[in-house]
């Protein structure tokens, strides 16, 4: 299935870290601290924003890393998997892979 995002959205797949010990406390999102950051996977990118009538191009592309607070993004389930929907304003940067 392809997902075409509109104006200044990216859509992205979460990407979850596993615990770091064999024991593990789960909570739920909502009870993570202010300032928390989250990862993802860019899956879709809109065209960008329109001002004055000019497309000015989001700065990552399908396939980038990138990092976002946890309070930034709309949660979205297709076919059992879920996405964050984020105005790129909100992405704070790209994750580039060690070289």
């Amino acid at each position: 299935m392809k997902i075409t995002m509109l104006n200044n959205r990216v859509l992205v797949a979460p990407i979850v870290e596993a615990p770091k010990s064999d024991s593990v406390i789960v909570k739920p999102d909502n009870a993570r601290p202010d300032g928390h950051i989250v990862q993802g996977r860019v899956v879709s990118v809109g065209p960008g924003i329109k001002p004055g009538g000019i497309i000015v191009p989001i700065a990552v592309k399908e396939g980038d890393v990138v990092f976002f607070d946890h309070t930034v993004y709309t949660e979205l389930k297709i076919s059992g998997v879920v996405y964050y929907v984020i105005e790129a304003d909100n992405i704070m940067g790209i994750v580039e892979p060690k070289e």
